[in-house]
């Protein structure tokens, strides 16, 4: 057998997918509708004055927030809507555009909520969440290290 056949004979799938190794995607999301998740956490329409269609997917639902008179309910719908890891992610990626309002702890534990985000085991979550629980101020990393703690 020359070279060319044995790299083609390796490189062969045996008997179907065996071989497979990509994952099919993961939503991140909690439900697959807004109208869903508002059955599902009642308590969001505590804090929400608008409420989604149940023919409305996310995205509409969040235009429909975006151009109402109250757009931070998107913001509030997006932090329900998505699984914890995203939502804690998302906060993270939207605080690190403020480098110059981080102070040294809170860019401390950015460090730590960014390593949860990578390895989210009870170790990790403790180990932030002790350090966001008794900072004053509250600012918004020691909230989001928070969020990660009651994740």
């Amino acid at each position: 057998m020359d070279a060319e056949n044995k790299r083609e004979g390796a490189m062969a799938e045996p008997d179907g997918d065996a071989g497979e190794k990509t994952q099919p995607p993961v939503s991140g999301l909690r439900y697959e509708t807004p109208y869903e998740l508002f059955q599902a956490i009642p308590q969001i329409k505590k804090l929400c004055q608008h409420r989604p269609r149940e023919d409305e997917d996310s995205m509409g639902f969040l235009g429909r927030l975006r151009s109402s008179t109250t757009p931070e309910e998107a913001v509030t719908y997006a932090a329900f809507a998505a699984r914890p890891k995203m939502a804690i992610w998302w906060g993270y990626e939207c605080i690190r555009t403020l480098p110059d309002e981080l102070s040294d702890h809170d860019r401390e534990l950015m460090e730590k909520v960014a390593r949860w985000t990578t390895y989210p085991d009870a170790e990790n979550r403790y180990k932030v969440m002790r350090a966001a629980l008794w900072q004053v101020p509250k600012t918004s990393a020691v909230m989001l290290g928070l969020a990660v703690g009651w994740s």
